[in-house]
């Protein structure tokens, strides 16, 4: 502020976003895949058997809506990925997936501006590649091939872990990785190994 002039904002240099703050946010995303890996495979499971066609339609909706604004426009769509996400949830007709997915859905878009800003990730590659596994869901959900969807679905998370995990993996080593989750069955039971 200055007396007689008025007040000014100043504008925050990009360096304001330090190598810790970027590490905290990367873990509280980190966090988030790893809980939506728990849920999602199982919403995406039991979608593809309780779908109706109007499920079919919001989830092609939000497929076809990613690829014109994020590949054929080129452009950032507010809630491009979490609405396909919400629709698979919807699909089972059980609330507390809906809440649950609800619960991380701010998450779910800082976590592709996060990484888009970090790591300069090509959008358009990133946009190719998640609407490709959004479609892979969406098929598997189509046919109604329970097991199918819920595999894509993990593929689909562990791959937005990857790509969240391309982000300065130097500065953020002091965060730690989040663990891979044990081999589970569809009912989220720990697999016997060998």
């Amino acid at each position: 502020s200055r007396r007689g002039s008025g007040s000014f904002v100043q504008q925050r240099r990009p360096a304001d976003l330090s190598a810790a703050y970027a590490a905290g946010k990367l873990r509280e995303l980190l966090d988030n895949i790893e809980f939506r890996s728990v849920v999602e495979p199982q919403s995406a499971f039991i979608a593809a058997r309780r779908r109706t066609e109007a499920d079919l339609e919001a989830m092609r909706a939000a497929v076809d809506e990613f690829e014109q604004v994020a590949m054929i426009e080129g452009r950032i769509g507010h809630h491009l990925d979490f609405r396909f996400h919400l629709a698979v949830a919807t699909a089972t007709g059980n609330r507390r997936f809906v809440e649950a997915i609800r619960a991380v859905e701010y998450d779910i878009d800082h976590g592709v501006n996060l990484v888009r800003f970090l790591v300069r990730f090509d959008h358009l590659e990133r946009s190719r590649s998640v609407h490709a596994e959004h479609a892979g869901i969406l098929a598997a959900i189509e046919r109604q091939d329970a097991e199918a969807a819920a595999a894509e679905m993990s593929a689909h998370l562990e791959q937005a872990r990857v790509r969240m995990m391309q982000v300065r993996p130097g500065r953020i080593s002091d965060t730690g990785s989040v663990p891979t989750s044990p081999s589970r069955d569809r009912l989220g039971r720990r697999r016997a190994s060998g």
